[in-house]
């Protein structure tokens, strides 16, 4: 009896470490969710932050939606973002990593900030690709899916640097989102293998059935009647070789991503911020 009371100790106060070592980690800073215009329920709201939190705390890079009334007397979005996140103590140690998304309801504008390595990560062309994922929602008003898409794309894109240190962009390819759409070589051969047996037995028939065919020494004896060929020479006249553009498209949006990498520019507060703007 002594000694069950020794191990259920041992295993409660396990237990109790444990729980312990969890809250240590869980992250403790400013809201990750923020709905200053109340679009979002409390559950949704509920939901919405312990998803960012999580998210946050597994890769040490806060990850954060922000709802706002308007942008006040600001008059570009990304001065407003910048500044959100930098006076509210966004962000993960000294480099304050991170991705914040800001929605401005009044101007129907929105804007991707990023600090820290979170600039790295999230380059032009993937700040692409997360506004993608969320602003057609935003548009139809579906405002908690709308943050779960900009989660879970967050989430894509932190999952395939951690795991291969290559971030999502225009040069490295698009990683674990790209599809592969390489053929084996034993795959062609197999298909032209399939290709001959398929198409040379209708052609061996038809050779076969065209053995009484002769051929004439001359085209006219091919076709006779009211037309006919006084002059028989092949002569090569001229070549017209007309060339069309291709078509490009050189409107990337307002990071730009021509070149790849991320777009920098310094804040108010004099932090180096990543970002890209939008509307619905």
């Amino acid at each position: 009896m002594k000694k069950k009371r020794i191990i259920l100790s041992i295993v409660f106060l396990f237990v109790f470490s444990f729980i312990l070592s969890l809250q240590a980690f869980a992250y403790s800073g400013p809201p990750l969710v923020y709905d200053e215009p109340g679009l979002l329920s409390s559950s949704e709201k509920s939901e919405l932050t312990r998803m960012a939190e999580e998210l946050s705390d597994r890769y040490s890079c806060t990850v954060a939606a922000i709802f706002v009334k308007s942008l006040n007397s600001y008059r570009q979005i990304q001065d407003f973002a910048d500044d959100f996140y930098d006076s509210n103590g966004y962000g993960y140690g000294s480099s304050h990593d991170g991705i914040m998304l800001v929605v401005s309801m009044t101007e129907r504008k929105t804007h991707l900030t990023t600090t820290g390595k979170a600039i790295d990560i999230f380059t032009d062309y993937g700040l692409e690709k997360v506004e993608k994922s969320f602003l057609t929602k935003l548009s139809a008003g579906d405002y908690a899916n709308a943050v779960k898409s900009f989660l879970s794309s967050c989430e894509g894109l932190l999952k395939q640097y951690s795991e291969t240190g290559v971030p999502y962009d225009i040069h490295s390819g698009s990683g674990s989102y790209q599809q592969n759409k390489g053929f084996s070589l034993a795959g062609i051969i197999g298909s032209l293998c399939g290709g001959f047996a398929l198409g040379g037995a209708p052609l061996r028939k038809q050779k076969k059935e065209m053995t009484t065919v002769q051929a004439k020494a001359n085209a006219s004896d091919y076709k006779t009647g009211s037309l006919r060929l006084s002059v028989r020479n092949d002569r090569f006249i001229t070549k017209n070789v007309t060339r069309v553009p291709r078509p490009r498209d050189n409107d990337r949006g307002s990071g730009g991503f021509s070149g790849g990498g991320s777009s920098i520019h310094v804040s108010s507060s004099g932090f180096s911020h990543g970002g890209r703007s939008g509307s619905f």
